[in-house]
């Protein structure tokens, strides 16, 4: 494949799927093939040039994961509740991934398990689950 982007882009795209393969191992049990075969869409897209880069970059890494931590059962009821209830969820389960204080997912010392915990902790305000392993598809994009 070639990539028609800069060397810090690239190594952006690494530091998005790294965070995506913990995450999704984490979160969904998800093994690393997996989420680097889930990623491939986005390599294939931040890899066109550097202006569909800077707009994967654009959103927070956690942003891309967060339909895939929805039920399909709870998916319909967020879009029954229209649009600004969806945008306050996402905003609820990224502050709960990335919370302002402490360390950031990237450092090694953030702890992805109390990360879990708060994301079951958003799903639960709202009667929902984290979906099982197998009832997500690796199709589901934001």
């Amino acid at each position: 494949m070639t990539r028609n982007i800069s060397e810090e882009s690239w190594n952006n795209f690494l530091r998005y799927r790294a965070f995506w393969v913990t995450a999704l191992r984490e979160f969904l049990g998800w093994p690393m093939e997996r989420t680097v075969d889930w990623s491939s869409k986005w390599e294939d897209f931040a890899t066109e040039s550097e202006g569909s880069a800077g707009e994967l970059f654009h959103e927070e890494p956690s942003y891309y994961i967060i339909p895939l931590l929805i039920s399909d059962e709870f998916s319909a009821r967020i879009k029954e509740a229209g649009r600004s209830f969806a945008s306050q969820l996402m905003s609820k389960l990224q502050s709960a991934i990335k919370p302002r204080e402490g360390p950031s997912p990237y450092d090694p010392l953030y702890d992805w398990s109390a990360a879990r915990r708060r994301v079951q902790d958003v799903l639960a305000e709202y009667g929902a689950t984290l979906p099982h392993v197998d009832e997500k598809d690796n199709t589901r994009m934001p």
